[in-house]
């Protein structure tokens, strides 16, 4: 996976097993007991700098600012850090070759000439003759969703597992999120506020949302937000 580090040397490595990402959360019972800080940062790092942006940056700024008391689990369901995995999972040989690409070609001719063999997982490639108002996901893919989706909604049901993934949270946005300032009685104190930094990207996508790739549509896959 071709990372940007975060202004540090501590960019995450994402857990990946069998081409799959985040098997540890996905798979989580009570028995496994409340994960700690950092046995969830490379998760919560993922949910900040991806899966946040199918939900799209303009959105969740109105949200926080609607809403100062909420984070971005509050706003981000089940389902769409479900999809924001499907998509990574069936780019993920794309994205790895083109960070082949941009470490071994540095001339233009280079680029042109170099032959790419990897292609989306889920997805049939481009100039794929596909049905009229067809979705394009493979039959796969979409039976993947469809237990991403289980996987998440069972783990996030779990009452405690939520509020102790909140709580990481809440330190993660402390360490790394902007904070605005605001005067109360001549007072100056400091109100953490979740936002942005666009210099701090995790990959090169093409978009600032992930809306390139529509949702499956299926009724038995996609039966609402949570």
């Amino acid at each position: 996976m071709c990372s940007v580090d975060r202004k540090s040397n501590d960019a995450p490595k994402w857990p990946i097993a069998g081409g799959k990402l985040f098997l540890e959360i996905r798979s989580w019972t009570e028995d496994c007991g409340l994960m700690s800080y950092d046995e969830s940062y490379d998760f919560m790092y993922f949910v900040d700098k991806f899966a946040s942006r199918v939900v799209g940056q303009r959105a969740l700024s109105q949200f926080y600012k609607k809403n100062r008391d909420k984070t971005i689990f509050d706003k981000l369901t089940t389902q769409q850090i479900a999809y924001s995995i499907l998509i990574c999972e069936n780019m993920m040989g794309m994205w790895e070759e083109d960070c082949v690409v941009k470490e071994t070609c540095h001339t233009r001719e280079e680029i042109d000439s170099y032959v790419r063999t990897a292609t989306q997982k889920y997805h049939h490639k481009k100039g794929t003759r596909i049905p009229r108002n067809h979705d394009g996901w493979t039959d796969e893919g979409r039976a993947y969703l469809k237990t991403l989706m289980g996987e998440f909604r069972r783990v996030f049901g779990n009452t405690d597992f939520r509020i102790n993934l909140v709580e990481h949270w809440r330190t993660y946005v402390s360490k790394y999120h902007k904070t605005s300032y605001k005067r109360t009685r001549d007072i100056e104190t400091m109100e953490e506020v979740e936002g942005y930094d666009e210099e701090d990207t995790l990959l090169d996508l093409p978009e600032d949302d992930l809306q390139g790739l529509p949702l499956p549509e299926a009724d038995d896959i996609c039966d609402g937000y949570d």
